[in-house]
């Protein structure tokens, strides 16, 4: 790896200030040129003397400055005389899938005393969060044993290498493979897709593909993965995640609902995270909770109805859109946001879906958002809450009900059938 000259003589500089206090004979030794007896002070004899240093030497200046007991470089002054060294030396390429064998075989039982505090000093010690070496600031979550860790295609080594080259630059291609490898199909989680979520939060306060990705993630987190643990252990991630998403969404930005859509997730909101598309032609089916009777609930350009079909006949009733001071629980939060946003559409469409529809066969009237929640909220997790206490107000609400309600089988996403026309 080539060394830039102009940041090496610094680094080496640096360190030679700090020899005031040898002599000719220990400067002599560490291969520095030594200037005439006559040259003035010692001060003024060390600057002569790296004046003097060509840039061919400076690179084995420093590696004796690394190993001569006379140098006093200590902490940053140590490490980038390191680095430099380092940076000079040949690179080895070692595959992934070396390394994650590698770390699997490595037992620290046998290779350390006491493994327990070797793994505290780690967590105590090795941030990177200020390492000027590192792109953006690194997350301290452990070490992710990805020998162990599989894709959709059954690889451990690709993911990591593809989460490593994105740290690094953006890269188009190495997203859409990545999110193949997580998010099968757009539908099913595979284990390195939560593994990746805390590298994914870690870019997603300026990569629009890492907030997409892991709200896609997030999105299926009530699925058939078999992956429970992983997730439970990204909890701190996926707040911080949230915190991230809702200082994006003040700002307006062009991924508006497919962040809104992120945010409901971390909030366990699944349902409502798979199902709202921006009310610009939504639909939701469900049954009248009266008479059974098979509806859909249109919201968006065309109108805001419930219909049914009567053999050849359309039966339709228009919806009844929630009062905004009414809202409560989720949807109270869902509508403060997308105001708070200036996103009138989504908001008017937050008010209609939270609001009353009457059945068009028997005419009794119920809520939209009890229904649609009773049908398809699946079983919560972890009790988390994007919206604060003040926004959401205290008791039960729509989106969280009591007990016994919502915890049906969790259906794919991506099952609405599409209108055509009006």
């Amino acid at each position: 790896m080539a060394v830039d000259p102009t940041k090496l003589r610094e680094t080496v500089s640096t360190a030679v200030w700090e020899l005031h206090s040898c002599t000719h004979r220990q400067l002599t030794e560490l291969g520095l040129p030594i200037p005439t007896e006559d040259t003035g002070t010692k001060s003024q004899r060390l600057e002569a003397c790296l004046k003097a240093l060509p840039d061919d030497d400076l690179l084995q200046a420093a590696q004796r400055l690394l190993h001569s007991p006379h140098a006093s470089a200590r902490d940053k002054e140590r490490f980038a005389l390191e680095d430099a060294v380092w940076d000079a030396e040949t690179v080895i390429e070692i595959p992934g899938r070396a390394r994650c064998e590698l770390a699997d075989a490595i037992d620290l039982d046998e290779l350390l005393h006491r493994p327990d505090r070797f793994e505290r000093a780690l967590e105590r010690f090795w941030h990177l969060d200020d390492d000027p070496n590192v792109g953006c600031p690194v997350f301290n979550t452990g070490v992710v044993d990805w020998a162990r860790i599989h894709d959709s295609r059954f690889d451990v080594d690709r993911v990591p290498a593809l989460l490593a080259q994105l740290e690094r630059r953006d890269d188009a291609d190495a997203w859409q493979e990545l999110a193949w490898r997580l998010v099968l199909e757009g539908d099913l989680v595979f284990p390195a897709g939560f593994a990746a979520l805390p590298q994914l939060v870690r870019l997603a306060p300026r990569s629009m593909q890492a907030r997409a990705l892991a709200g896609r993630i997030l999105e299926r987190a009530a699925g058939h993965h078999a992956c429970d643990d992983l997730l439970a252990d990204c909890a701190g991630t996926i707040t911080e995640f949230g915190e991230t998403l809702d200082r994006h969404l003040r700002s307006r930005p062009a991924d508006y609902l497919v962040s809104f859509r992120a945010l409901l997730a971390v909030a366990q909101e699944y349902h409502w995270a798979n199902a709202i598309e921006g009310f610009t032609d939504d639909i939701y089916e469900l049954e009248c909770p009266h008479c059974a009777a098979a509806m859909k609930i249109a919201v968006g350009r065309f109108g805001c109805y419930a219909q049914v079909w009567d053999s050849d006949e359309e039966l339709r009733r228009e919806l009844r859109p929630a009062v905004a001071e009414e809202l409560t629980g989720t949807g109270r939060g869902m509508h403060r946001t997308a105001v708070r946003d200036g996103q009138g559409a989504l908001a008017d469409g937050i008010a209609h879906l939270f609001g009353d529809a009457q059945c068009p066969v028997c005419a009794s009237v119920f809520n939209i958002a009890d229904e649609y929640t009773h049908a398809n909220r699946p079983a919560a997790f972890i009790d988390r809450v994007f919206f604060s206490a003040q926004d959401t107000g205290a008791g039960a609400s729509p989106s969280r009900p009591a007990d016994g309600v919502g915890t049906r089988p969790y259906a794919a996403p991506g099952t609405k059938p599409r209108r055509q026309g009006p």
